[in-house]
């Protein structure tokens, strides 16, 4: 993955962040048909927050997000949307 650097008005930047949700006990629950719609979910969170989704991978117990930013974005708030 080549790292693209975006510009504001007085800086220029590339935040990339890893996020990776795990369930309870690493229970198995993500089958095929959750996995589908729980990207679907994340993309249509992410759009208000301006957030793009570089790659996400679900597998049966944990959810990996690599995402892409600005510095103005208020982390907390997106995650915890």
């Amino acid at each position: 993955m080549k790292y693209e650097p975006q510009k504001g008005a007085h800086s220029v930047y590339s935040l990339y962040f890893h996020l990776i949700f795990v369930t309870k006990y690493r229970k198995k629950i993500f089958d095929s048909e959750i996995s589908s719609y729980f990207k679907q979910v994340i993309i249509l969170l992410s759009q208000p927050y301006h957030v793009q989704i570089v790659e996400q991978e679900i597998d049966l117990d944990h959810i990996h997000i690599l995402f892409n930013c600005s510095p103005t974005i208020n982390l907390t708030k997106y995650i915890v949307y």
